[in-house]
């Protein structure tokens, strides 16, 4: 009797372990719809997946100064591209960790909402598979998301107190990178409505040594091979490229934030004398366009905003301005006439056809 009592108490134990493990499961992906799909990467996935970029080619061109910001520190004087670039990819595959199962828990709300409101205008503006990274964000900063083939990259702190309607605006804003990435027709015709068309050979633009050593590299717009024609009274056009580099040539110590070294601008080239496209700057790497040209600029990308280092992020912050004004139409009260009439385009080459 005793017997069947301890294995009849040990057959229960054994029921309820299995149901608290199953409670207890872990989600590792949102299935959005049949064909959607959205994956959490833990830390060890996401220590793989953050050093590969199959289609932009990110580790080929970032520079030292660019991963010394990130990394806080000044490499030594004798250090190669290639000990530094390894020595960066082992930081920032030390900077991700796990999401928990309640950050995991908003996320899938803001996914399917995205997912609705998108689909609205095509099925295709989320991708097929789309995954995630948490990162403790100490080589971007506390507040900054990024992409990267099909991942969107979060921090960590934007988790801790959510703040939804933020998170969902700027999750829309990286969707748009991924999309647009994968999309490069439809970047094409979304990047010429703000004067911007591709350069077929990106990899001829030459750079004086000044400015080359002081890029940076935006890893939601990798490819700055795209030119604007900008006009000026009594002159001839000018043709431009976008270009982030850094304040200054190297590393301080004493100013750990990355974004007090970047800045922006537009750079002239010339046209090929041989198959070499010339990016023109001044001897201390700088632009040469003049106030002038860049209002011709401002004019072409409208005025819905101020994000213009790529016509990625001009084009990003303007997607989710759309997909916002989809969700509420009175959202478009806030925008000039031309802004309007961008964002009404911006529809129009997204929706299906």
């Amino acid at each position: 009797m005793k017997n069947i009592q301890f294995l009849f108490c040990f057959f229960c134990l054994g029921i309820l372990t299995l149901v608290a493990c199953k409670s207890q499961k872990q989600v590792n992906f949102i299935q959005l719809s049949e064909q959607h799909k959205v994956i959490f990467l833990d830390s060890v996935k996401a220590s793989q997946a953050i050093v590969l970029d199959q289609r932009e080619g990110f580790f080929d061109k970032i520079s030292m100064v660019d991963m010394d910001i990130q990394m806080n520190k000044v490499h030594a004087k004798n250090a190669t591209r290639e000990e530094v670039l390894a020595e960066y990819k082992s930081y920032i595959q030390k900077d991700v960790l796990s999401f928990t199962e309640s950050e995991k828990e908003m996320i899938t709300r803001i996914m399917k909402r995205m997912h609705t409101q998108c689909s609205k205008l095509s099925p295709d503006l989320v991708l097929p598979e789309i995954r995630l990274i948490k990162t403790h964000a100490k080589h971007y900063g506390t507040s900054v998301y990024y992409t990267r083939d099909n991942i969107i990259v979060i921090p960590k702190y934007v988790l801790q107190t959510p703040d939804e309607a933020a998170f969902y605006s700027t999750m829309l804003h990286e969707l748009f990178h991924i999309y647009s990435r994968f999309n490069p027709k439809k970047q094409d015709e979304l990047y010429e409505l703000i004067g911007f068309k591709r350069i077929n050979n990106p990899e001829y633009l030459a750079f004086d040594e000044a400015l080359k050593k002081k890029m940076l590299t935006n890893p939601d717009g990798v490819n700055i091979g795209f030119a604007i024609k900008l006009e000026q009274e009594g002159g001839a056009p000018v043709l431009a490229i976008p270009v982030l580099f850094s304040k200054t040539d190297a590393y301080d110590p004493s100013s750990t934030d990355f974004f007090n070294y970047v800045d922006f601008g537009l750079f002239e080239i010339k046209p090929p004398l041989s198959r070499m496209m010339k990016v023109i700057s001044d001897k201390n790497g700088n632009s040469t366009i003049s106030q002038e040209l860049m209002a011709d600029f401002f004019r072409q990308i409208k005025d819905n905003t101020n994000y213009i280092i790529h016509p990625d992020e001009v084009m990003a912050d303007n997607f989710m301005f759309a997909i916002l004004s989809v969700e509420s139409p009175e959202y478009l009260d806030r925008f000039s006439t031309e802004g309007k009439a961008l964002i009404a385009e911006i529809k129009e080459i997204l929706k299906v056809k």
